[in-house]
């Protein structure tokens, strides 16, 4: 979605304690305060994400943020995500605390083609589900494969950037980055990319 208080309200009422719960607790998962998993070296929660209601989403407050931007209700949402018995059910508590927030949530399960149907730069969805791994304990190997837009753009793909994000600021960060003679001040420019993308929500951190 472009407009980033519709985002933000996503964000915002994001039952994540029962999204968690749904995948079998704490032996299954945990809830995530970045996408950026806590095992890589400079991990740091992002304060876009921080709330006061212990991860439970607040529709309410969703709700009125969408009435202070003027952004007519419902809002559609089609949410995209891999399909099993488990995702089934935890994509639907999502569906309830987005709608009881002024959101109106197609669920749309995906089969086994979910990653290539999902890159795609037309897809039909607003909002999906993606998970990563890094390749080595470093924020280089999260947040320039999935949201720097020049290796991941062309004109039949948007590669592992799957909202096909592009910001400025952001790739400047990166190239810092990339750029850094020391390790620790890499880590440091690769933390103000992640909270910059906070920032804009480019991304909602689950599980």
């Amino acid at each position: 979605t472009k407009d980033v208080n519709v985002r933000r309200a996503l964000a915002m009422a994001l039952n994540l304690n029962g999204y968690v719960k749904a995948l079998g607790g704490e032996i299954a998962a945990g809830p995530a305060e970045s996408i950026v998993n806590p095992a890589v070296p400079g991990f740091t929660p992002n304060s876009a994400f921080a709330n006061d209601n212990d991860n439970d989403g607040d529709p309410e407050a969703a709700l009125a943020l969408l009435e202070e931007n003027n952004i007519k209700t419902p809002v559609k949402i089609k949410l995209a995500y891999g399909s099993s018995p488990t995702m089934d059910k935890a994509m639907a508590i999502i569906k309830e605390g987005w709608d009881k927030a002024g959101f109106e949530v197609s669920l749309e399960g995906q089969g086994d083609t979910y990653y290539d149907v999902i890159s795609l730069p037309d897809d039909e969805f607003d909002v999906t589900w993606g998970g990563w791994g890094a390749d080595w304990p470093s924020m280089m190997t999260v947040l320039p494969p999935l949201f720097d837009s020049r290796p991941n753009f062309s004109d039949t793909t948007c590669g592992q950037n799957y909202g096909c994000y592009q910001s400025d600021a952001f790739e400047a960060l990166v190239d810092e980055a990339a750029n850094a003679s020391e390790i620790d001040a890499q880590t440091d420019t690769l933390v103000e990319a992640d909270a910059l993308l906070g920032e804009d929500v480019a991304y909602i951190p689950l599980e």
